[in-house]
């Protein structure tokens, strides 16, 4: 017994010395520095559900920027494979053109002659067509 009466002064004394650094600093809920440790420790918490949240979500995002990318470019190359198809559809009226012509220029050529040298067949070939 002699033993709890020393550790309850000793208690006794151990509590007057809190009240009085109470009394000099303040209690600790007051303290800015609990305060800041609080703020702290939410600060960690948010960021920890950050880093989760981006874990969660960063591969969909990314899964759906890749979408968007490969529709982008999926597009383009149907539009470039239609303007390539154009582009050879005209290579080819122009060749045929130009082919045409020549031949054109040899029958105007031919017609010419045949009118100079021979008008009445020419109006007699005009009447039958």
């Amino acid at each position: 017994m002699a033993d709890q009466g020393g550790i309850s002064i000793r208690w006794e004394a151990m509590e007057a010395r809190v009240r009085r650094l109470e009394e000099l600093i303040g209690k600790p809920e007051q303290l800015p520095s609990i305060d800041l440790i609080q703020q702290v420790s939410s600060i960690q918490e948010m960021v920890e559900s950050l880093k989760m949240k981006v874990k969660e979500e960063l591969p969909q995002t990314v899964q759906k920027g890749l979408e968007s990318v490969s529709d982008e470019i999926s597009f383009l190359t149907d539009a470039v494979d239609y303007k390539l198809e154009s582009l050879k559809e005209d290579l080819r009226l122009v060749k045929k053109a130009v082919a045409n012509s020549g031949t054109d220029a040899v029958l105007l050529r031919r017609k010419f002659m045949c009118q100079i040298l021979n008008p009445l067949a020419v109006s007699g070939a005009r009447q039958r067509t």
